[in-house]
C-alpha cells in the first residue's frame, strides 16, 4: 500500500498545539511549522502555475519573489504577510535569546491562516509566469 501523501495543513495544527505549551523549544518550533505551512502552500501554488524551482538555490527567495515580482496587488501582499512570517521564523530559529516569544501567538498562527485565506481567495493562475495573462 502507498504511503498517503504529507499534508501540509498537518503543519498547522502542529504549531496551534505546540503554542499550548509554555516551553520556549515548543513556541520556537510553532513558529518554524507555521512558516513553513505557509511556504508549501507558496511553493505548490507557483509549481502549479508553471514555476520551475531550482535546487539548490534559495527556493524560499525564488517562491516569494514570484509574489513579490507580480504585478497584482493581492499577490504582493501576500508576498507582505509572507516575509512577516519569515522574520518571525528566523528569529526562533536562530536568535538566542528570543525575548517575549510568549507574546508572538496568536499572532503567528492568525497570520499563517490569513495567508491560507487570502491565498484560497486569490485567483488560482496567479502569480504567473511573465508573459502570461490571467
Amino acid at each position: 500500500m502507498a504511503a498517503k501523501p504529507f499534508d501540509w495543513p498537518d503543519y498547522l495544527t502542529l504549531a496551534d498545539e505546540l503554542a499550548n505549551r509554555t516551553e520556549e523549544y515548543c513556541l520556537r518550533t510553532a513558529i518554524s511549522r507555521a512558516y513553513y505551512y505557509v511556504y508549501h502552500l507558496a511553493r505548490n501554488r507557483v509549481t502549479d502555475n508553471g514555476f520551475i524551482i531550482v535546487r539548490g538555490g534559495d527556493t524560499h527567495k525564488q517562491v516569494w519573489e514570484k509574489f513579490d515580482a507580480s504585478p497584482y496587488f493581492d499577490s504582493k501582499k501576500l508576498y507582505q504577510l509572507a516575509k512577516r512570517l519569515q522574520d518571525k521564523r528566523r528569529q526562533a530559529d536562530y536568535d538566542i535569546p528570543y525575548p517575549k516569544i510568549e507574546g508572538e501567538f496568536p499572532e503567528v498562527l492568525n497570520l499563517a491562516r490569513k495567508f491560507a485565506g487570502d491565498l484560497g481567495r486569490l485567483n488560482a493562475r496567479l502569480p504567473v509566469n511573465p508573459g502570461i495573462t490571467t
